[in-house]
């Protein structure tokens, strides 16, 4: 690209056209998270890498929306499209998600699957007194055979 003898406006007109061609790049970049979840497929239609896959915020940007996997669903350009087309069908997509993620903990529950956190019948002092004896929550991990963020939230609990 040839940018001596260019005026000050043909400068800032293509600048503008780099910033929205990066903006569209930024917009459209789907999370290989996402599409991984997602079957390397449309949520809406099934299409497959065939099709040009982006991301959809199931709550918009311009809401509050973040770019992290829970907010995301990986759709083709058409249903892209259509989605921002049809706004009722944004949020219909959205409680879907929900009500997927739901099922699938309620599923994994009834096969005896822990969620979250495993209840543990330890008392929050002896933890309290390895520390005092100046162990690290490492140490003190490895003694109990409990994780280090198990560990480190029961004390902050206890302190806090």
């Amino acid at each position: 690209m040839k940018l001596v003898g260019l005026n000050k406006l043909e400068l800032r007109r293509i600048i503008r056209k780099l910033e929205r061609e990066k903006e569209l790049r930024e917009r459209l970049y789907t999370p290989p998270a996402v599409k991984k979840r997602d079957g390397y497929k449309c949520r809406l239609c099934f299409a497959g890498e065939e099709a040009i896959l982006e991301a959809h915020h199931l709550t918009p940007k311009s809401l509050g929306g973040k770019n992290n996997i829970n907010n995301l669903i990986t759709v083709c350009k058409s249903c892209h499209f259509f989605l921002h087309c049809n706004p009722k069908m944004i949020m219909a997509q959205k409680e879907k998600h929900i009500f997927d993620t739901k099922k699938g903990l309620s599923k994994a529950r009834l096969k005896g699957k822990q969620i979250g956190r495993p209840s543990i019948d330890i008392n929050p002092n002896v933890l309290v007194d390895f520390r005092l004896k100046g162990l690290n929550i490492r140490q003190i991990a490895e003694k109990t055979n409990l994780g280090v963020g198990t560990v480190h939230k029961i004390l902050n609990d206890k302190n806090g």
